[in-house]
């Protein structure tokens, strides 16, 4: 019988929810994107006519002890609250193709015979654009079960359920023109800020100094075809010696282009020469403007960055092989990635 790993079983509201996700932080596990299914039994009728804390203590007890699986879906969303299940900083059980990649949400209720109900509609994007905000991912990426090949549920979420109409009204509220205030691109950097803030007294718990610029993406350039490749600041760029890139130009001073990354894993830290400008963009100063990184935004929103790519990833920082070396992340060279801490030195 595999380990089972937990539940979280608490209902949020979608503020709640939001602010719920901003305190969690990945460990190794990242999805690519959500998987939407439905309930079906129960019905949305029936959901109410058990609270919902005992609910998930009765769901636990069905996917631990007669499924005997190892987790169960992440989220199971009502018309009144979305409830957390199987957290969602770990791959759960829910579509036999994408469980270690995906996200799994249960809509509740029998959308094949019943219409799509409003309020589970109206949770369910808002726990979506929530998802989708604060891992970068894009909406068009989402999954409906019957999708997956190797299902036999070939009906989930229900023919009432419209997956163009869902996609969209997620990326309307994404853009903000849902409620008026925000850009897709403020919610994602606001998200993105939260999470950095919250992930502090984690750290600190495990006697980790966090440094200024708190859960920054950071890739790796430098190594293997790139082995000597130019510096924007004139010379080479090393990659036997700890070296970064920002994406904007510091002084040309060597003695002013000095940082300290902090892997928060294993508390080790690494001075570095910022050698070089990027990734992705040339004019971020987001230390200056104290905000997060635009390739953050750009990647979740898949616009083009300044060097006229849509980001493959929402990094904010660049470092050689030495660096990833120093920290203790292993991988091959130049396909390393990690979230990081730095500041100036």
């Amino acid at each position: 019988m595999p380990t089972w790993k937990g539940i979280v079983g608490r209902g949020f509201r979608p503020q709640e929810f939001e602010a719920y996700v901003a305190s969690l932080r990945f460990a190794d596990w990242r999805p690519q994107f959500a998987v939407v299914h439905n309930t079906s039994e129960p019905r949305l009728s029936q959901w109410h006519s058990t609270p919902g804390d005992q609910r998930m203590r009765n769901l636990e007890s069905y996917y631990r002890d007669v499924q005997q699986w190892s987790a169960g879906p992440h989220l199971f969303v009502a018309d009144d609250l979305i409830w957390a299940f199987t957290p969602l900083t770990t791959s759960g059980v829910h579509s036999p193709s994408w469980n270690a990649i995906s996200w799994g949400m249960e809509m509740v209720g029998e959308f094949e015979e019943e219409a799509f109900d409003p309020g589970v509609r109206e949770n369910a994007v808002d726990a979506l654009v929530t998802l989708h905000a604060w891992a970068g991912l894009n909406p068009d990426m989402l999954r409906f079960h019957k999708e997956d090949p190797k299902t036999t549920h070939k009906d989930c979420p229900g023919k009432n359920v419209d997956k163009d109409d869902l996609v969209a009204r997620i990326k309307d509220r994404l853009a903000g023109r849902d409620t008026g205030e925000h850009s897709l691109a403020d919610n994602y950097l606001n998200l993105g800020a939260q999470a950095a803030v919250s992930a502090g007294p984690a750290a600190a718990a495990a006697g980790v100094n966090r440094l200024k610029f708190a859960e920054i993406f950071a890739t790796e350039f430098g190594g293997g075809s790139e082995a000597g490749m130019s510096s924007a600041y004139g010379g080479k760029v090393d990659q036997s010696q700890p070296q970064a890139a920002l994406p904007a130009r510091l002084q040309d001073d060597p003695s002013k282009r000095r940082i300290r990354v902090l892997n928060p894993k294993n508390g080790l830290s690494v001075p570095c020469l910022v050698n070089d400008v990027g990734p992705w963009n040339t004019t971020d100063a987001y230390w200056s403007a104290e905000t997060r990184p635009k390739a953050e935004a750009q990647f979740a929103l898949r616009q083009k960055a300044e060097n006229k790519q849509v980001p493959l990833n929402p990094a904010g920082l660049d470092l050689t092989p030495a660096v990833y070396d120093a920290l203790g992340i292993p991988g091959t060279v130049n396909t390393r990635s990690a979230k990081l801490d730095w500041e100036f030195i």
